[in-house]
């Protein structure tokens, strides 16, 4: 089985953007945009749906409201950059121990990369639908998942609870309605 390294993408049509804008949108640094992310954060996985699925889910929990239709990543694989083992910041356990960095020297490597990806977009995407994120949540509540409960449980994060809540097809846009 193939090992993907997954980066979550910001936005899907990054891709129709120049070289510049599409290595900024998409390898861009969380805290500033502007500024390419040489370390550049990422999930070591297996190139299966569920994988995918449970790191795609677990990253949005973490650090975004419920997702309006799918969730969009790309794989990273296949390049001779150094991948530093550090501790991911998500609330999951999973996600904490599958996170990497993928370590450029320079921005003129991150570019030739990100020109590599670019012209490979269609291939190296994968996508996670708000059903399949839906889906996943609640098989783990119904295991009483610990680590769910207490995202669900978090005041900050009361739009999952309610998502979770709520039969997919019920709301047109999952998530966006008022808690």
């Amino acid at each position: 089985m193939t090992i993907l390294l997954i980066r979550t993408l910001k936005r899907l049509t990054a891709v129709e953007e120049s070289l510049a804008t599409f290595a900024t949108l998409t390898f861009g640094s969380y805290k500033d945009i502007e500024v390419l992310d040489l370390d550049l954060s990422v999930y070591l996985v297996d190139d299966d749906e569920e994988q995918v699925t449970k790191v795609r889910t677990e990253h949005c929990a973490s650090f975004s409201s419920p997702p309006l239709s799918h969730e969009a990543s790309l794989t990273l694989h296949g390049f001779p950059v150094e991948i530093a083992e550090i501790p991911g910041a998500t609330d999951f356990s999973f996600t904490r121990q599958q996170h990497r960095e993928m370590r450029f020297i320079d921005n003129d490597e991150l570019l030739k990369v990100a020109a590599v990806v670019k012209g490979e977009f269609e291939r190296r995407q994968r996508f996670t639908t708000a059903e399949q994120m839906w889906e996943y949540i609640n098989q783990r509540l119904i295991a009483d998942d610990e680590e769910w409960r207490t995202l669900c449980d978090n005041r900050k994060k009361k739009k999952w609870k309610k998502w979770a809540a709520t039969p997919l097809g019920q709301n047109e846009l999952p998530g966006t309605e008022d808690v």
